[in-house]
């Protein structure tokens, strides 16, 4: 990816917790619930989160039902 286009990724300084309402991972921006379900069980590393109100990508790394921000890029 090219620096300084528009897609460019937005690097948190540390990998910040997201909340999880009701089964699904919660948008940091705006608060709406994303289509992405978690169970406890549920592992991934990596994963695009899309959020359908504010048009945002979020990659999200989860464990043990837990979800952590990586990255966020504003289309």
């Amino acid at each position: 990816m090219v620096p300084g286009t528009r897609n460019s990724l937005t690097r948190h300084r540390a990998p910040s917790k997201l909340e999880v309402r009701k089964g699904r991972v919660v948008c940091p921006y705006c608060g709406n619930l994303t289509d992405q379900a978690v169970e406890p069980e549920t592992s991934a590393a990596n994963l695009p989160v899309w959020c359908r109100k504010c048009k945002r990508r979020i990659i999200v790394k989860i464990a043990y039902g837990e979800c952590l921000c990586l990255s966020a890029c504003a289309d």
